[in-house]
């Protein structure tokens, strides 16, 4: 894919990240920014993140500041492809050691992949309808494999199917995308609030016990 190529786009966003979104290839924006998901789909998800994680400020405008401190953007190959098809199985192949060097870099509490292939390059079954609410195990393969690495992993819909399949004008219906991605990143982010409570509760109990 390099002749097709303007940038490499490996990712952008928080590192080490409390979430990944991993989608299918640069697009045109991303092409020629070398950053990812910044065109139109790309602008629709970080929406949908923004209006589950984030506090709405005053105004009613969201506040962004939860995506930008938190989660971790990239595909699963880092070259636009050739006419901006889908990526063969044999482009994903070769990118998927960049791909997991990646994850274990950015040690993440959840992988959200959106998009068939990004699903497949995780080794997760596709299941959109039911993949935002059932989290699969990412399995990374050897040489990356360790004991006390475990990946939770999650998958939807890439935004670009909504929009390409004629369906945009219910992007923000009840139980469309936008709400789905928002209560996934509103119990996302609750969950991961939830465990930091735990862990400190836990090391203040085991202070308070070496006080003692």
């Amino acid at each position: 894919m390099a002749e097709n190529r303007h940038r490499v786009v490996f990712g952008a966003g928080k590192v080490p990240a409390q979430l990944v979104v991993i989608g299918e290839a640069p697009g045109a924006d991303e092409d020629r920014e070398g950053e990812p998901f910044i065109g139109a789909s790309g602008t629709y998800l970080r929406d949908w993140l923004d209006m589950g994680f984030d506090e709405t400020e005053e105004g009613g405008r969201p506040g962004h500041e939860y995506v930008r401190e938190s989660v971790y953007f990239c595909n699963a190959v880092c070259c636009r492809p050739k006419r901006n098809a889908n990526p063969t199985a044999a482009q994903v192949k070769a990118c998927q050691d960049r791909l997991w060097r990646q994850l274990l870099i950015l040690k993440p509490k959840a992988i959200l992949a959106v998009g068939k292939v990004a699903t497949k390059a995780l080794g997760m079954r596709w299941k959109p309808e039911s993949g935002l609410d059932v989290a699969q195990a990412v399995r990374l393969p050897k040489p990356y494999r360790l004991p006390w690495v475990r990946f939770s992993g999650y998958c939807y819909y890439h935004p670009a199917y909504f929009l390409h399949e004629g369906k945009a004008d219910n992007l923000y219906a009840p139980g469309g995308p936008a709400e789905r991605m928002g209560v996934f990143a509103y119990e996302f982010k609750g969950a991961v609030q939830r465990m930091h409570e735990i862990v400190s509760r836990v090391l203040e109990t085991m202070k308070r016990q070496e006080i003692a």
